[in-house]
């Protein structure tokens, strides 16, 4: 400990080109480190900058109203602590100044830097909660991170791959651009400053020496950060900017993949000299492997004026195009690969391997995917059809064809191409197999099953397609937080539907403002799309901001790229409006709604539609035209998919007090639990059976709705218990599945087959039953 490391002897001693990295990557950190040591102490600052020379004193139990666990952190002025806030029940992260470093300036500090962490709010931003004096000390307290610092990381694994780089700085841009936004400037932007939790988001932390943009008018320059990755208009006096945090990253990202940075010396004044002779390195010197995108990304963000450097917004939109570019290239070359195969099967002789069938079947499916892309569903289905009947032992047709099946609307089709492939894959582990399983599960509602069945998809061989599966699946699952990790990877996605995931995932999990902030990030990539508008109308409602949702629903039914476009847009006005009590406004939206019954991919569009005419029918008093309305969705094919349909006309009919018919649809879904028999029908089977004995005055009423919501704790099964509950005077168990409720808006509108008045009708029982 504390001897000096020949750093060339250790790279010649390197047994492997990956040991060479690390030591490299080491040697680098460790640069950093001694000269930050230097820099402070020609400063005239004391201290270390790892651990401090005073011995540790016990650790405190308690700081103010927080229960300290342990310490897990020593720098020169402070402690950070583990600790757990009690009243909100959650563990955080508290940063303490130590009583022999507390001076009026360093509490000052202290209590700055917590107040600059509490302007912003994004999830690449670490959040502080508080910041305050207590028991004689001065500290703050921000989220606990799980994970590394990216030092740390390259220092284990060596250097980043140029998209692994990219993607991290995406995030950065977009926590810069929420700090900048808020009048800050970081000023200390480093690898040590940026943490990857172990669910992979990335997090900007340490404002230790950031401070007010505004001040830098009135205040003297000063030099602080570490001095590596200062921008070279700071050692001419200049003061900080959102410029030179930008030019921080763009030496992060040089670092992350070479392990060495542009600008390198011994001293302040060696360090001062390079900038001013321009004696630096270049990406392309270090890594001649490094893409042209990616390179001028960084490049740019280096330049030596601040005024080339662009913005935030420009940085992550280069790095952005790189990883879109990466996309698409391994698309052409999965297709040219493909197409390769084909001639060579084709021209080269090789039926004495393959029967002629064999080849025609994997031409037919070649074309199928082609057709996919196009979104040609009608071409696609046919190909695959073709592909089936010539080469039938091929698992990859028949989840595709499931898939594009139950698209369509053609379930019948889809549960026939399950019940065929069942048995092709009932030993098998290969990955189309897992994907024949997990479609099979899907139809059946399974959800867990399928949501098994999709991650072995992944670990086997990952694609945004898998993983939007995943996070929908989650979502059903009501697992958002879990969902929010998975949805990350899939903001760079090409696609729109895959981009807009993690949007729809935040919002459901009631993250209003970050869904709000990552749908401007959506609006710039995409524009003036139908989805982007139906997507923002969803985000906009969960958040309460009903007068902006409406207009985007407007915007889908106003411009729609297919017909399927003006029924979704028109539908979810008509939901946004009823929930807002507008009914007679509602109904006018749902009038002008085309009628899709030809097509059977939107039966289910216009069986909503009935169930929203007989929701505004119940509530304007008319019952017997609500049962009447219900009556046409009896008439829906008695399938699984539309299970939930199902369930949401039985207890409106409840709502519109035909008994009779409720119990007609309770049946039908009884019938479906019997062939799903998963826990979605189960769920719905209880809560159906249990509302139906309420109103017969059955004691069992309460025990069965439990069940439901035990297997599934989803809105309208807390609704459903918390109204009976109510009704037979115990408000204080109702009052914890309301409070849960109400808090559900972001999920309630997520699902488009469940009616968001549910929320309203929430918040009315909370105002008969207070806590």
């Amino acid at each position: 400990m504390g001897e000096a490391i020949d750093w060339q002897q250790a790279e010649s001693s390197a047994g492997s080109a990956e040991e060479l990295e690390q030591i490299r990557a080491l040697a680098a950190i460790s640069e950093v480190a001694t000269f930050h040591r230097t820099w402070l102490a020609e400063g005239g600052i004391k201290g270390d900058l790892d651990e401090d020379e005073e011995p540790e004193d016990e650790a405190p139990t308690h700081w103010g109203e927080l229960e300290i666990i342990e310490r897990v952190g020593r720098g020169s002025f402070g402690d950070v602590y583990k600790a757990r806030e009690p009243r909100l029940d959650r563990i955080v992260a508290l940063k303490l100044i130590r009583a022999s470093a507390k001076t009026p300036e360093r509490e000052a500090e202290t209590l700055r830097e917590g107040r600059l962490l509490a302007k912003v709010r994004h999830p690449n931003v670490a959040t502080v909660h508080g910041a305050a004096g207590a028991d004689g000390r001065v500290g703050f307290w921000m989220e606990f991170l799980e994970g590394k610092n990216l030092a740390e990381i390259l220092a284990e694994k060596g250097r980043f791959e140029p998209r692994e780089a990219a993607e991290i700085g995406i995030a950065l841009c977009r926590a810069l651009a929420a700090v900048h936004a808020q009048g800050i400037v970081h000023r200390d932007v480093k690898a040590q400053n940026v943490v990857r939790e172990n669910d992979g988001r990335i997090v900007l932390t340490d404002f230790g020496v950031g401070r007010d943009a505004t001040v830098h008018q009135t205040e003297e320059p000063s030099l602080s950060g570490t001095p590596l990755y200062l921008a070279p208009e700071l050692f001419e006096g200049k003061p900080p900017s959102p410029a030179s945090d930008l030019y921080a990253l763009g030496v992060l990202l040089f670092y992350l993949v070479t392990g060495e940075f542009p600008i390198t010396g011994s001293s302040f004044d060696e360090l001062k000299a390079a900038h001013q002779g321009r004696k630096r390195r270049w990406l392309k010197e270090l890594r001649k492997d490094l893409p042209g995108s990616f390179v001028a990304a960084v490049e740019r963000a280096l330049d030596r004026d601040p005024e080339k450097r662009g913005d935030e917004a420009g940085m992550e939109r280069e790095l952005g195009r790189f990883i879109g570019e990466r996309l698409e290239r391994k698309r052409r070359i999965r297709q040219m690969l493909a197409a390769s195969v084909l001639l060579s099967l084709l021209a080269g002789g090789i039926f004495a391997y393959l029967e002629r069938d064999q080849i025609e079947a994997q031409v037919h499916l070649y074309r199928a995917d082609r057709y996919h892309e196009k979104g040609a569903r009608e071409d696609t289905i046919r190909e695959l059809k073709k592909a089936k009947f010539l080469a039938p032992d091929v698992p990859g047709i028949y989840w595709r064809l499931m898939s594009y099946q139950s698209a369509d609307g053609d379930y019948d089709a889809a549960f026939q191409t399950a019940d065929d492939s069942a048995k092709l894959c009932e030993k098998s582990h290969a990955r189309d197999c897992y994907l024949v399983k997990g479609w099979s599960a899907l139809l059946r509602l399974d959800y867990k099953a399928a949501l098994e069945n999709f991650k072995t998809v992944k670990s086997i061989r990952p694609d945004e397609e898998t993983q939007s599966q995943i996070v929908q699946l989650q979502i059903n699952l009501l697992q958002t937080s879990v969902a929010i990790q998975e949805a990350r990877a899939l903001v760079g996605a090409k696609g729109i539907g895959e981009a807009s995931v993690l949007v729809s995932t935040l919002s459901a999990a009631g993250r209003h403002l970050d869904a709000l902030e990552e749908l401007e990030v959506l609006r710039k990539r995409f524009g003036d799309d139908p989805q982007i508008h139906w997507t923002a109308g969803t985000v906009l409602t969960a958040a309460g901001r009903y007068a902006p949702g409406e207009n985007e629903f407007k915007l889908v039914a106003e411009q729609p790229e297919e017909v399927g476009d003006l029924s979704i847009g028109q539908l979810s006005l008509a939901q946004s409006l009823i929930l807002q009590g507008k009914c007679d406004r509602a109904q006018g939206a749902l009038a002008v709604s085309p009628r899709l019954n030809s097509q059977e991919d939107f039966a289910r569009n216009d069986a909503i539609r009935a169930l929203l005419l007989a929701k505004c029918s119940v509530l304007m008093g008319d019952r017997e035209e609500a049962s009447r309305i219900l009556q046409s969705i009896e008439r829906l094919r008695h399938i699984p998919a539309y299970l939930k349909i199902f369930r949401n006309a039985a207890l409106e009919a409840l709502e519109a007090r035909d008994v009779v018919l409720s119990e007609r649809f309770a049946g039908i879904v009884s019938n479906l639990n019997v062939k799903s028999h998963s826990d979605l029908s189960q769920s719905f089977d209880f809560q159906l059976r249990g509302e139906l004995a309420w109103k017969e005055g059955n004691s069992t009423a309460v025990s069965l709705l439990e069940k439901a919501t035990d297997l599934r704790g989803d809105p309208q099964n807390l609704l459903s218990l918390a109204r009976v509950l109510i009704e037979n005077g115990q408000c204080l168990r109702a009052s914890k599945y309301l409070a849960e409720l109400t808090r559900s808006r972001g999920l309630i509108v997520a699902d488009f087959y469940t009616p968001w008045a549910i929320w309203s009708e929430a918040v009315a029982l909370r105002k008969r039953c207070p806590e």
